[in-house]
């Protein structure tokens, strides 16, 4: 999220945590401890600020998170 540009609050950061954890419950009966791609797109398109950031943006962002020399291979 913030390689885009959105710098949650504590209390945010909370609220996603918990929307991610809980969305499943009721349906599995255990929380969800994972995030797929997206989710993840869904949680920063719902939460952060409405300001000009488009398609293109977001594309170069994880472009960028990407080709950082320091990420884990999966």
């Amino acid at each position: 999220m913030r390689a885009m540009g959105y710098y949650p609050t504590k209390q945010e950061i909370q609220n996603m945590i918990n929307e991610v954890r809980f969305s499943s419950y009721t349906d599995r009966g255990e929380p969800n401890l994972n995030v797929n791609l997206d989710t993840f797109i869904r949680l920063f398109v719902n939460h952060r600020p409405v300001y000009g950031i488009g398609k293109n943006n977001i594309e170069d962002a994880f472009k960028a998170i990407l080709s950082r020399p320091d990420r884990e291979e999966n």
